[in-house]
């Protein structure tokens, strides 16, 4: 198997943001495949995915092929949510080829004061 290198956009030659897809694909594909008997993968993530090359279908799809069992844990993170906001703005204000727009979830409800 070819070893692939995660998208993303780049900044200086740098990926910005974090390629969620991409990241849990390459995990199921390059380590979880070689591991026997039970295996899980533990995505502490924002959920916010900048520029994977591959989809959440392909990489979920992945994670099945490896026979993993994925747990997410979300910790949201305001700033995060800022800055795709402003990496959207700003994709979207330049004329050149752009990655896919980052997808973001929404910001969790906070509990009603007791």
């Amino acid at each position: 198997m070819s070893r692939r290198r995660p998208g993303g956009p780049s900044l200086g030659g740098r990926v910005a943001g974090t390629a969620l897809y991409d990241a849990l694909l390459l995990s199921s594909e390059e380590m979880m495949m070689k591991q026997t008997g039970r295996k899980a993968l533990i995505l502490i993530s924002d959920g916010i995915d900048m520029g994977s090359k591959v989809s959440l279908d392909s990489s979920v799809k992945a994670a099945h092929r490896a026979d993993s069992l994925v747990y997410p844990i979300r910790f949201y993170d305001e700033d995060a949510y800022r800055a795709a906001a402003a990496y959207a703005s700003l994709r979207n204000a330049t004329a050149s080829p752009s990655p896919p727009a980052p997808a973001t979830l929404p910001p969790p409800k906070t509990p009603a004061p007791a």
